[in-house]
């Protein structure tokens, strides 16, 4: 339901187009799957609560990319397209979460994730303001 409302939200918003969007949440989430899977197979022994601590750092580096993928390519609102991205990035793996897990085990350390995901998505949304944007206004002062 959030995504819904996410993608309601962003086709309002002109900056930036519902395809980049859902592409830079999927790339997100992408790489949020892959560590969990290579952290299940090479850290099988660790306890819950050190494995989210870590995990916490690949969150926000896995939103970060995501958010600064679609971030770096508009003109305005970085901040507010990242957050977006960093929430339906949660929602995307709270949905995955539930479904391949048990509610224990899916509900485990999930302010730890919001807190991941929103952290790298208002992060890759500020990168994208700050890189993206001069690159972009370069390419149109060269390309008219």
């Amino acid at each position: 339901m959030l995504i819904l409302i996410l993608v309601i939200t962003v086709k309002s918003d002109q900056s930036f187009k519902v395809g980049g969007f859902l592409g830079a949440v999927l790339l997100a989430c992408g790489l949020t799957w892959l560590w969990d899977f290579i952290s299940s197979i090479y850290f099988p022994g660790i306890a819950a609560w050190n494995l989210t601590l870590i995990s916490l750092f690949f969150y926000v580096e896995s939103s970060l990319i995501g958010s600064y993928s679609l971030t770096r390519h508009i003109i305005e609102g970085h901040i507010r397209a990242g957050v977006r991205v960093g929430l339906a990035a949660w929602a995307l793996n709270l949905a995955f979460r539930l479904i391949l897990f048990d509610l224990a085990e899916a509900l485990w350390g999930l302010i730890i994730y919001f807190v991941g995901f929103l952290l790298g998505g208002v992060l890759g949304g500020f990168l994208g303001k700050r890189l993206g944007q001069t690159s972009w206004i370069q390419r149109k002062a060269t390309n008219p």
